[in-house]
């Protein structure tokens, strides 16, 4: 019997799927990515989710919540000022909220057909915008996807190439 020890050690036995310091190369960003878009989508049609509506949005715009701690909070006039701006977007909080609430209950979220659901609201998770699209009224229980910018695979740990 041969003793073939010595090789199932090596590095370049492990199969590229368990092998996380090849997976996480620079060179293999694309790869990544593919398999990002493909998990999501997989995922989609499990659900049966036929169609969605991406929500993109500012991260900067707060919810009532935060605007009403950071006004608690304010003790100095730029800091009260600070809080007046920030409340000036809460029309544009409400009218996201708005939004999403009309695509999930017209647009067929909420009512699936055949079992299916259609134009469901998608966003990356928040803060800000895509917050106030999660908390738009009447939504059904949500299942979370994660979104592309928090996977882990787009956490490089190679440095980032300079562009020259």
């Amino acid at each position: 019997m041969v003793d073939n020890e010595a090789q199932k050690a090596s590095r370049s036995f492990i199969l590229p799927v368990d092998d996380g310091a090849f997976l996480r190369r620079d060179e293999l960003r694309g790869v990544r990515f593919a398999l990002e878009y493909e998990k999501a989508e997989l995922a989609l049609r499990d659900w049966r989710i036929r169609s969605t509506v991406i929500v993109f949005g500012s991260a900067r715009m707060p919810s009532p919540e935060a605007v009403a701690a950071a006004r608690h909070a304010a003790r100095t006039d730029d800091e009260r000022a600070a809080v007046t701006r920030l409340e000036a977007a809460g029309a544009h909080y409400e009218a996201a909220r708005a939004f999403a609430g009309i695509v999930s209950r017209e647009g067929g979220a909420l009512a699936p057909r055949d079992g299916e659901h259609f134009n469901v609201v998608a966003t990356g998770g928040g803060p800000g915008v895509m917050e106030v699209a999660n908390r738009a009224p009447a939504r059904p229980a949500r299942r979370r996807l994660g979104s592309t910018s928090s996977c882990r695979w787009n956490r490089s740990r190679t440095p980032t190439r300079r562009r020259r």
